[in-house]
């Protein structure tokens, strides 16, 4: 399926999806993780929505299954690898493009060199 390079949410995030974000805001070990995969679900549901498929349709276009994209569009998100999540993002749509940026974080209590 070729699409146009960029994956927008035509609508605004199923409440699901929002309140996994909300559990990325309370912090712990993995909140990094749960964060890029919400990210990823995110795209994942805007391509799908912005092409107008069904999750069925979806599956039979990439080769996931279609249990894969209702448990992205429930936000039930545990059980799938960030690189599972950009493989199916990637399968929607060729033209896609997932960077990921890594930058240092100020010290905890280092003057901030902005003020």
């Amino acid at each position: 399926m070729r699409g146009t390079g960029v994956a927008r949410c035509t609508q605004t995030r199923p409440l699901l999806l929002t309140a996994y974000w909300a559990a990325v805001g309370q912090g712990g070990p993995d909140a990094d993780i749960k964060q890029v995969k919400a990210l990823l679900a995110e795209q994942i549901i805007g391509t799908i929505d912005d092409h107008a498929l069904s999750v069925r349709k979806a599956a039979s276009l990439t080769g996931f299954v279609a249990a894969d994209f209702s448990r992205v569009r429930n936000a039930e998100l545990g059980r799938f690898s960030i690189a599972r999540l950009i493989k199916m993002l990637a399968a929607l749509d060729e033209g896609i493009e997932v960077s990921i940026q890594f930058s240092l974080l100020p010290a905890v209590g280092a003057p901030n060199a902005d003020v």
